[in-house]
């Protein structure tokens, strides 16, 4: 950990609990020496399992914050008059997860959701281009946060790894409607290309506004995604005058490709994203500007909506932790 700043928690003040989950609390504080709010995730207890899966989950974040993409860490949280740890202080974003736009922001630029898609291509490149390699494993737009400029910021590497030769992992875990089929088989071991099929589902999630499989249960699902089984894009036919909307979806298809061999990888998922995105590239100030415009006349609206019904931003920056949660987001009607 010689590494990882180390911020007393005396430096923190203004304390406001903003979720709980796993091991841990999660607070809004104000950084009295750095004049702005942390998001600080705090164990409950003193287990010295949980400490290091913490620690285990501040190191991978510490490897991978460095992309404008990625949610930043700021260091470990200490004992003013010690050296024993309780929590990590990382970036807090007022903003919400890419989830919540979708659900509540409608209809949302299509300027933003190729922006939004090609910058989530660039933050996973960064993470597969470590040395060793970090893979996710559970991306989806629940774990896809948001700045006020709408810029995306990877967040949640609860379930990530670090793969340490041309093999993954043996460990797994995800959410079922973003695994690949892959995944449900008994000798599933964990590669890049997991990562590029979630991200390929995202992207459907993303173009359509809806959720991937909308009406089928996950255990049902687990056979149909074996059976090639994928998001259909009809709801898209009326939209084909929608620039490079048409490529878009082909490309999608091809990284959620059955065999795991056939998807591309992240560094071709940023090529080509940079090109579907750049026919909207002039259109991007005011698309940001209109979905900023919605959300600050229905921010009332909006902030019940989600505490009902979907997950908020206080949620998903819960959700960055080392135990895995199962919440889904609920089907669109």
């Amino acid at each position: 950990m010689d590494t990882l700043k180390l911020i007393p928690e005396g430096s923190l003040q203004d304390w406001q609990k903003i979720g709980q989950g796993g091991f841990g609390i999660l607070f809004r504080a104000r950084h009295t020496r750095w004049n702005f709010d942390v998001a600080v995730k705090k164990l409950t207890g003193d287990v010295s399992c949980e400490l290091k899966e913490l620690l285990s989950e501040a190191h991978k974040m510490d490897k991978a914050s460095s992309s404008p993409f990625v949610i930043t860490l700021f260091g470990i949280l200490k004992e003013d008059s010690g050296e024993k740890f309780k929590g990590i202080v990382m970036e807090y974003m007022e903003n919400r997860c890419l989830a919540t736009l979708i659900y509540c922001i409608r209809p949302i630029p299509w300027a933003l959701k190729f922006r939004i898609i090609h910058q989530v291509a660039l933050g996973m490149n960064w993470l597969h281009s470590l040395v060793p390699p970090l893979l996710h494993l559970d991306l989806k737009p629940q774990n896809v946060l948001l700045t006020n400029n709408m810029e995306v910021k990877i967040t949640d590497f609860g379930l990530s790894q670090f793969i340490h030769s041309g093999l993954g992992s043996d460990e797994n875990g995800g959410t079922v409607e973003y695994m690949p089929p892959e995944a449900f088989a008994k000798d599933y071991r964990p590669s890049k290309f997991t990562d590029v099929y979630s991200f390929a589902v995202l992207t459907a999630v993303v173009l359509k506004g809806e959720d991937p499989y909308p009406d089928v249960p996950s255990v049902l699902l687990r056979y149909r995604v074996r059976q090639g089984d994928r998001p259909d894009f009809k709801s898209l036919d009326s939209e084909q005058l929608v620039k490079s909307l048409k490529e878009a979806i082909q490309f999608t298809k091809c990284c959620w490709q059955q065999n795991f061999t056939e998807r591309p990888s992240f560094d071709e998922c940023c090529k080509q994203w940079e090109k579907l995105y750049l026919p909207h590239k002039e259109q991007i100030v005011d698309a940001v500007r209109q979905v900023q415009d919605k959300m600050v006349r229905g921010s009332s609206k909006t902030t019940n909506t989600v505490t009902a019904s979907s997950i908020n931003m206080t949620e998903a920056i819960e959700k960055f932790q080392t135990l895995h949660f199962t919440e889904q987001m609920p089907a669109m009607q």
